[in-house]
C-alpha cells in the first residue's frame, strides 16, 4: 500500500468493513518489513515499530475506524526460509490452478507475507497465553500443508508439511 490518501481511505474502509462483519474487537498489527535473515530482522524490527505506529495512525485519522477496537502493536522478528516458500510457490504453479498462474516473483512476496503475518499472529497468540489456542497448533498434523509449530522458550519455528521449516518467529530483545 501506498500511503497516499486513497490507499488509506480505501485500507481503512475496507479494514472496518471486516472488523465489522467479523465483530473483532483486537487488531494485532506487526512490524514491516519482515526478512530472510536474522540480522536484518532486528534492524527491520525498530526501523517497523516507528513505521507501523505512523501507519496505524494515518489509518485512524481518515475517521472511518472506529474507536471501540484495540490496535495493539507486536514486536516480534519473523525469519522466512527462503527457498522453502520459494518451493511451496513453484508446486503451486504446477498444480496449473489460475490464481497461481502469475509472476514467481509476485507469488513468493504475497506468500512471504501471508507467513509472515500467520506466523506473527500465532506468535502473539501462543505468549498473550490464550488458553485455547495453546499447544493446538504445535502437534504433527494429517492435514497436507498444515502449518505447525514447535516452542522453544519465546522462539516458535513454523514447519508446512512436507516442506520442512518455514520460518522463525522470535521476541523483540
Amino acid at each position: 500500500m501506498n500511503k497516499d490518501e486513497g490507499d488509506l481511505s480505501w485500507l481503512a474502509t475496507q479494514l472496518q468493513h471486516i472488523i465489522e462483519q467479523n465483530n473483532v474487537c483486537k487488531v494485532v498489527v506487526g512490524p514491516w518489513p519482515m526478512s530472510m535473515n536474522e540480522e536484518q530482522a532486528e534492524n527491520d524490527l525498530i526501523v517497523g515499530a516507528a513505521k507501523t505506529d505512523c501507519y496505524i495512525g494515518d489509518l485512524h485519522n481518515t475517521g472511518i475506524l472506529k474507536d471501540d477496537v484495540e490496535y495493539l502493536y507486536y514486536g516480534v522478528r519473523v525469519v522466512l526460509n527462503e527457498s522453502a516458500v520459494k518451493r511451496r510457490v513453484r508446486e503451486l504453479k504446477l498444480q496449473g490452478r489460475e490464481e497461481f498462474s502469475g509472476d514467481e516473483t509476485d507469488l513468493f512476496e504475497k506468500f512471504s507475507d501471508v507467513y509472515a503475518s500467520q506466523f506473527m499472529l500465532m506468535h502473539y497468540l501462543e505468549m498473550a497465553g490464550d488458553v485455547a489456542f495453546q499447544g493446538s497448533h504445535t502437534e504433527k498434523s494429517s492435514i497436507p500443508y498444515a502449518i505447525t509449530a514447535k516452542r522453544n522458550e519465546g522462539l516458535m519455528t513454523y514447519y508446512l508439511s512436507g516442506f520442512g521449516c518455514l520460518g522463525k518467529a522470535i521476541p523483540s530483545r
